[in-house]
């Protein structure tokens, strides 16, 4: 892995594990009203198709309404493994390796050859 990506997956994991905030698709009312929605939906289809309605926009509609609901449901689940691993986590082992990996930018900026023939240049300059 490219150490870029590295330290943002890092980053991004000591982020997640600093927050508290509770997600809108985690709220205790938020699958009731999924529910309630999914309902209306499904009855709005059921009048639609009785009125001589369009195969194709019952189709879109309701690939469209799946498509969300599977979303928003693999976020919760998502955010309620997240809760049981975020405690197994070593936050000082992902701090060093992010400190690593700025070390690791230093060292290549400082030892890079280009600057290295322009520090060689000023220095000949100099004398």
């Amino acid at each position: 892995m490219a150490k870029n990506n590295e330290k943002k997956m890092l980053e991004h994991i000591l982020k997640e594990m600093e927050r508290d905030k509770i997600y809108f698709y985690n709220k205790a009312w938020f699958n009731p009203l999924l529910w309630f929605i999914g309902a209306g939906i499904f009855l709005g289809l059921f009048m639609y198709s009785k009125n001589n309605g369009s195969i194709e926009v019952i189709l879109l509609i309701s690939a469209l309404s799946g498509l969300v609901t599977g979303v928003l449901l693999m976020l919760q689940l998502s955010h309620k493994t997240w809760l049981h691993l975020k405690q197994h986590v070593n936050v000082h082992s992902i701090k060093n390796r992010i400190n690593e990996i700025n070390t690791y930018k230093i060292i290549i900026q400082y030892f890079n050859p280009r600057l290295i023939i322009v520090r060689i240049c000023l220095i000949a300059k100099l004398q």
